[in-house]
């Protein structure tokens, strides 16, 4: 058994800090309830937002709860546990739910994230050390009191949108014409026609895991375009460079390997045009 008394390289939830346990505190011993837990606190933060709030039947760890609005309109809610990583609030999305609730016991604040903004994992800048504010998903944007019910992109951070645009101009040269595919609904899919030769590129959301900038291809292409969520530095993919898993490495392995993708050897501006 270990306390730790000394702040850890990275906080993780394994960490039994020291001053949580100590005598005075713990002693007398009283009786353990089970409904003071950090569920029933986000439930209760619902609670005064004037909802109805019903817990998931099918759900026996109560990570997920159904929430009624004023109008009768019912939202599927998960509860989850953030860490604050070095200057990130970090959270794996574990369940599946409309929108997500964010709790980091490190700063006794919970966040409100919608769920069409992220993928399978959030990431959220805090103002210290953040180098790029106008581009990055800035936590105090996604404080619950201030985001609730929760819309995409509080921050006004780059979106999907946005990133067409942008792509859209920086495929556009002497030697190719760009236009967004008139067969494709969600307008994400955009066609390169050049003198002998045509090109199929779809912007993708990705997000950051474990170091690595991961995405899902959600239409088949040439090459894909994703966007670092918290630096705006733009990456072209080529579908031919992977196999089963799609991923770059933003940060430094634990150890080095000549199968690792890293992400600035597929910046944008330096894999177009294709050669």
């Amino acid at each position: 058994m270990y306390l730790r008394i000394d702040a850890p390289d990275k906080e993780t939830r394994q960490v039994n800090w020291a001053e949580k346990n100590r005598l005075e505190e713990q002693w007398p011993i009283e009786g353990n309830d089970d409904s003071d837990t950090i569920d029933s606190e986000v439930i209760e933060m619902l609670r005064q937002e004037d909802v109805s709030v019903y817990l998931d039947p099918e759900d026996e760890n109560r990570r997920t709860v159904f929430v009624e609005d004023t109008v009768g309109d019912v939202t599927k809610v998960g509860i989850q546990r953030g860490w604050r990583v070095e200057s990130r609030i970090r959270c794996t999305l574990e369940v599946e739910a409309d929108y997500y609730l964010i709790y980091c016991e490190s700063l006794d604040e919970t966040f409100s994230v919608h769920a069409a903004e992220f993928g399978e994992s959030v990431s959220l800048r805090t103002k210290e050390g953040c180098e790029n504010p106008s581009r990055a998903k800035l936590a105090g944007d996604y404080a619950f009191e201030d985001n609730w019910p929760p819309v995409v992109d509080p921050s006004g951070t780059s979106t999907t949108a946005s990133l067409v645009s942008r792509a859209v101009e920086m495929v556009e040269s002497d030697r190719y014409t760009p236009r967004i595919s008139n067969d494709c609904d969600d307008g994400r899919t955009i066609i390169a026609n050049g003198e002998n030769s045509e090109f199929r590129l779809r912007v993708e959301s990705a997000w950051l895991e474990g170091g690595l900038l991961r995405f899902d291809v959600t239409e088949p292409a040439d090459f894909y375009v994703i966007e670092h969520p918290e630096e705006g530095e733009t990456y072209l993919v080529p579908d031919d460079e992977f196999e089963k898993s799609i991923s770059l490495r933003v940060e430094p392995p634990k150890k080095s390997s000549p199968r690792i993708n890293y992400a600035e050897e597929f910046r944008f501006e330096e894999r177009w045009p294709p050669q």
